[in-house]
């Protein structure tokens, strides 16, 4: 099934439920976007770890170097 034929089901099934029902499939709805990542959540957990703490540390130590300075001479 496509999703937009799925929408279409839900919508026209939805429509039969009285409103504390429909609260409650409001509410399922919501609980299955906590449950799980998003995948840019899942992109950036793919990281965990890969770099070791003395390499985050260099990282650190150069973003404070390079980036709390303005540099006058720039324009």
């Amino acid at each position: 099934m496509k999703k937009a034929a799925v929408n279409i089901e839900i919508l026209h099934y939805l429509g039969f439920l009285e409103l504390s029902s429909q609260t409650k499939v409001l509410s399922y709805i919501k609980s299955l976007f906590k449950s799980s990542p998003s995948k840019r959540d899942k992109d950036i957990l793919s990281f965990a770890g890969f770099f070791s703490k003395e390499d985050l540390n260099e990282m650190e130590g150069a973003i404070i170097e390079g980036c709390e300075k303005p540099d006058l001479n720039e324009w």
